[in-house]
C-alpha cells in the first residue's frame, strides 16, 4: 500500500495501522487531512514524513 492508497482507505471511514508506527491513522473530515493518533497524542500524518518510510 502506498500513501495515496492509504488516504483513499482512510477517506472511506476506515482506521489504518501502518508498519513501524505505534498508533492509528484516520481521516479528519473537518480538516480534510490524514491524522495520526496514539493515545492522547495527535498530529498530521504529513508531519511524520510517512512517504519516506
Amino acid at each position: 500500500m502506498n500513501y495515496e492508497e492509504a488516504i483513499k482507505i482512510a477517506k472511506s471511514g476506515k482506521t489504518l495501522m501502518l508498519p513501524n508506527f505505534i498508533g492509528y491513522f484516520k481521516w479528519d473530515f473537518g480538516n480534510k487531512a490524514l491524522i495520526f493518533t496514539n493515545g492522547d497524542y495527535k498530529c498530521l500524518a504529513k508531519e511524520l514524513d510517512i512517504k519516506s518510510r
